[in-house]
């Protein structure tokens, strides 16, 4: 069989243009640090990192809500610290105006005392967080109480993903924070069991008893307002708690992140010193083809012939 010089042209630009085209892809891999870059490179692994940057994607959004739930805990927990000083502050007026010497007009003046600490209070259960008044409930776009201590927020809180198939409380109501129970107990106001401990109730009772210089009821309004100072300590323990397991999940996401990111690096990312080697390669297999096609490319009859 003759080769003719045409087929031996077409054979060595399709040894040049295959050789040009690997390095083109060694070139682009190097350049990129990816190995795969379109679903013609590995169409397997291709379509299982797609897959993978889906779930690095959902992982990153679960980052997001742990670190907005970590860093509202921490108002929760700076919040019910500022309610137990203020609790602590009643209690002590409590006792002061329980002595017998102690006239009408001091616990006159102790009763503008424990309002002023209403308000206060109900300026925490305001707490805004960004646009979320955070003991709101589902109801965090407005401030859930007024001054006196009404609630207007709800008892629910939202539900927020934090991984595939876990969900967390968004926050904490609060009416558990200034109406809730302590292990079943419950709280006498006005000589009427009340079914849970109230807070504002009770301080708005010790006021009026306060102010009707009604001494006989200071020693209830005394165990009421212990019962709050027992709430609140539970409540602190309960966002301690909260905040401790977003922590904990915090952690959990960033393996998985790693994890995921580690997939992904071996399913696409290149192996930089092999790429340049290949390409180093392929460069000089190029280059030699290139010479060899002009060396024969070259040639003709004369260079046959017997010197003359």
């Amino acid at each position: 069989m003759r080769v003719t010089d045409s087929f031996r042209f077409q054979l060595y630009t399709a040894t040049l243009s295959t050789l040009k085209a690997q390095m083109d892809n060694a070139t682009n891999q190097i350049a990129s640090g990816k190995k795969v870059l379109v679903p013609a490179d590995d169409p397997t692994s291709y379509a299982q990192n797609m897959q993978i940057t889906a779930e690095q994607s959902q992982n990153t959004q679960y980052a997001s809500n742990l670190n907005s739930l970590q860093a509202q805990g921490a108002y929760y927990e700076t919040s019910l610290n500022s309610v137990g000083d203020l609790l602590t502050t009643v209690k002590q007026l409590v006792v002061q105006m329980s002595s017998a010497t102690v006239d009408a007009s001091s616990r006159s003046a102790a009763a503008d005392q424990v309002n002023t600490i209403i308000s206060q209070l109900a300026a925490i259960g305001n707490t805004k967080v960004g646009n979320t008044y955070i003991f709101g409930g589902k109801k965090g776009n407005a401030p859930p109480y007024q001054a006196d201590g009404t609630f207007s927020g709800t008892n629910d809180v939202a539900k927020v993903a934090v991984d595939s198939s876990t969900t967390v409380n968004a926050g904490i109501s609060g009416n558990t924070i200034f109406n809730g129970t302590v292990s079943g107990e419950g709280v006498t106001l006005n000589g009427t069991a009340q079914p849970n401990i109230d807070i504002f109730g009770t301080l708005k009772q010790l006021s009026a008893d306060l102010a009707a210089n009604d001494t006989g009821a200071l020693q209830t309004d005394s165990t009421n307002v212990d019962n709050c100072i027992d709430l609140t300590s539970n409540n602190l323990a309960y966002a301690g708690t909260y905040t401790k397991n977003i922590s904990s999940l915090l952690t959990t996401n960033a393996t998985t992140g790693t994890t995921l990111t580690e997939t992904s690096s071996n399913l696409v990312d290149v192996d930089t010193a092999a790429a340049y080697s290949d390409y180093t390669t392929l460069s000089t297999a190029y280059q030699a083809a290139l010479y060899v096609m002009a060396k024969v490319e070259s040639l003709s009859i004369l260079n046959y012939l017997p010197p003359a």
